[in-house]
């Protein structure tokens, strides 16, 4: 099986192009996995749901959740507490987007996972966290461990703070359930904390993680669209299972024209901070 993961697109459809075709030089793709924010901030919203829609009828299945943003361009949540630019952005996306995209938008879940759709594999797919899919962020060790413990599935894939990056949750001891919700603190009371270590690293060009049955993941592919983590090139994970069952996420990088997605954001009047934020990757 092999399966792009991506998030945070941003309308940003030059990058999800650029993604789209790196994935595909690997082999045909299984699947395309989602994590929210398709639209917002970029200057291409409809463009981006027509490209996940024409690789489903091409072969390819979609399976997406939605983003603050998703939800802010269909009325499903205000824009009140967004920053001024996001909120000018997401007020120029509304009266942008097609009807037919706003269906699409509209009928985005929140959470996915491979206990409901067997072809997410022994993963859970939200934009945030389990906690709140839609707001929250995986931005602590506390969270991530807070996270293995609300999910049915070893494994999770979140978007929302475009930084490509993983944490890890090693047991030396037995593989049971985590039982803390508490975002509190990095362990729960059930398990001794000498017992296990959960570590964060971030994801470069190239980078393979095993996904191994002794370790839990964590993991963030970080932004197609914009790009927080001093990089400006797309961003986005392969997925891999051989055919002697090893499995592995790999990160890719991808370069795209940042000058034609920036005049066109110009051109429609979006946000200056936004518009040269995406040549700095910050």
């Amino acid at each position: 099986m092999r399966c792009a993961i991506i998030s945070d697109i941003h309308g940003n459809y030059d990058a999800l192009e650029r993604v789209i075709v790196d994935a595909m030089s690997f082999g045909s793709l299984d699947a395309i996995w989602c994590l929210g924010d398709i639209v917002g901030y970029g200057p291409n919203p409809n463009e981006c749901v027509r490209a996940l829609q024409e690789c489903a009828l091409e072969g390819t299945p979609v399976h997406a959740v939605a983003g603050n943003h998703d939800r802010a361009a269909t009325g499903r949540i205000s824009i009140a507490d967004f920053n001024p630019d996001a909120a000018a952005a997401a007020r120029w996306t509304i009266s942008t987007l097609t009807a037919e995209t706003r269906v699409y938008l509209d009928g985005l879940p929140e959470r996915l996972d491979g206990t409901t759709f067997p072809i997410l594999d022994d993963f859970t797919l939200v934009h945030g966290t389990p906690h709140d899919p839609i707001w929250d962020y995986m931005d602590s060790h506390a969270v991530a461990f807070a996270s293995l413990a609300e999910i049915g599935t070893p494994h999770c894939l979140v978007g929302h703070t475009h930084r490509a990056e993983y944490y890890s949750l090693h047991h030396s001891g037995d593989n049971g359930p985590l039982h803390s919700s508490d975002h509190r603190s990095g362990h729960d009371d059930d398990h001794d904390p000498d017992s296990m270590e959960i570590a964060l690293a971030p994801f470069s060009h190239g980078t393979t993680v095993a996904v191994d049955p002794g370790i839990r993941l964590v993991a963030n592919p970080g932004s197609v669209g914009q790009p927080r983590d001093g990089l400006s090139t797309a961003s986005y994970l392969l997925f891999e299972t051989t055919v002697d069952g090893q499995r592995s996420l790999q990160s890719r990088r991808v370069p795209y024209n940042i000058d034609d997605v920036q005049r066109k954001m110009r051109e429609a009047g979006l946000p200056s901070r936004l518009i040269a934020r995406l040549r700095h990757g910050q």
